[in-house]
C-alpha cells in the first residue's frame, strides 16, 4: 500500500499532476500493478484523462464533483457509477459471476 500525491502547483508543469499520468505510472512501477486490469475511480475529468493516459479503466463517481463533470464530454470508455459503494458492489458482482 502507498499514498501518492503531487506537491506542485498547477503552473509548475510537472508530470505528476493530473491529468498527467506521472503518479499513476510511478505507482504501477512501485506496486507492480497490472494497469489494463485496474480501475481508477475519480470525480473529475482530469481523473479520467489520467486513467486513460496509462491504460486504466476510468470510473466516474457521481459524488463529489462527479455530477458537475457529467455534462462535459466524458470519454466513451468511462464507467459512470453513483458512488464508491456502487463501485465496490459492481466489482464484487463481477468476481462472483
Amino acid at each position: 500500500d502507498a499514498i501518492y500525491y503531487c506537491p506542485h502547483a498547477p503552473e509548475d508543469g510537472c508530470d505528476c499532476r493530473k491529468p498527467y499520468p506521472g503518479l499513476l505510472s510511478r505507482a504501477a512501477d512501485d506496486l507492480n500493478l497490472d494497469l489494463p486490469k485496474s480501475w481508477f475511480i475519480g470525480d473529475s475529468l482530469r481523473d479520467l484523462e489520467a486513467a486513460i493516459a496509462v491504460g486504466v479503466h476510468p470510473v466516474l463517481v457521481r459524488t463529489g464533483h462527479g455530477n458537475v463533470v457529467l455534462p462535459d464530454l466524458i470519454p466513451s470508455q468511462t464507467i459512470i457509477l453513483n458512488d464508491l459503494a456502487h463501485v465496490v458492489d459492481t466489482q464484487i458482482d463481477r468476481f462472483l459471476a
